[in-house]
């Protein structure tokens, strides 16, 4: 079981190196279709380790295709670009400055909600990350009407460039633009993340604690608060690490993952019997960092 969970975050991490390519159909269907022969065929000894590591990898690679095909097929269509979108917006995420913004512009990640008199696509359940210049006060968990012209993700082939294709599907981010104009539509009531986290900021505001923002980013993982002098002094402190998410977040999650899993097959005994308990653990390690 080791050799094979270890198979599966190194095919689902191949997917990461910029020289690798997605599978069709048909051979997605064979790669798999052998990933779970040679799982059904290993045993023990070396034979069987290396059969379980092979296994691991294959279905790990079948996984993360599946999983990046889908997410591609829902991208931005081209049509939709550069065409003023009505749109009703849930805004996901503290809004952050714009950086050489004088005027108030912020950032935002918002959730498309309602997509009035689509053209030749519906936008609803789109992810998208807007820039909005002279931009109202805008909190997370707020709805917005807003015209907005909208981007696909863009990427250049160009060794050791910048692709800003690749970091949005690695973002979760369907699409980008900027907002021409909008109006407030609902502010955030009852629960959600939004409603949390506008509860948590304005909590903060009114304590008007010194450092409210490294409080923020470390509750939430949104560093959007910190000012300029505070990120230099993370900087110069070698702590940026305690309010980004880092290598000690994934473990961490991984290791509560890992305890959950152990608890859930003894709840269970009966699981016992083909599924012991740290094998649980570490399976429920590798889904949750992997999420």
């Amino acid at each position: 079981m080791r050799n094979w969970l270890l198979g599966l975050g190194l095919g689902m991490g191949s997917l990461a190196l910029p020289w690798t390519e997605l599978a069709d159909v048909s051979r997605l269907s064979g790669i798999a279709a052998v990933g779970a022969t040679l799982g059904l065929l290993s045993r023990g000894g070396r034979g069987g380790a290396i059969a379980a590591l092979s296994s691991g990898m294959l279905m790990g690679y079948a996984w993360g295709v599946v999983a990046t095909s889908h997410q591609l097929a829902n991208r931005l269509p081209e049509c939709a670009q550069e065409r003023p979108e009505r749109l009703l917006v849930l805004v996901e995420r503290q809004p952050a400055p714009l950086s050489g913004s004088g005027s108030g512009g912020v950032r935002v990640q918002a959730l498309v909600v309602e997509h009035e008199q689509p053209g030749c696509s519906n936008l609803v359940g789109k992810r998208l990350r807007l820039s909005w210049y002279g931009a109202p006060p805008v909190t997370a968990g707020q709805s917005w009407w807003v015209t907005a012209k909208l981007r696909v993700g863009w990427g250049y082939r160009n060794p050791g460039g910048f692709d800003h294709a690749r970091w949005m599907l690695g973002q979760g981010l369907d699409g980008s633009g900027y907002v021409l104009r909008g109006e407030i539509a609902g502010t955030p009531t009852g629960g959600g993340l939004g409603a949390w986290q506008a509860s948590l900021r304005a909590h903060l505001d009114d304590l008007a604690l010194h450092g409210a923002g490294v409080v923020y980013a470390l509750a939430t993982g949104d560093g959007s608060l910190i000012d300029g002098p505070t990120w230099a002094l993370l900087r110069a402190t070698g702590t940026v690490h305690l309010v980004v998410v880092s290598g000690l977040h994934v473990g961490l999650v991984g290791a509560c993952a890992y305890l959950l899993g152990g608890l859930v097959v003894r709840a269970a005994p009966v699981t016992l019997l083909w599924l012991p308990g740290r094998r649980a653990g570490a399976l429920f390690a590798v889904l949750g960092s992997g999420a």
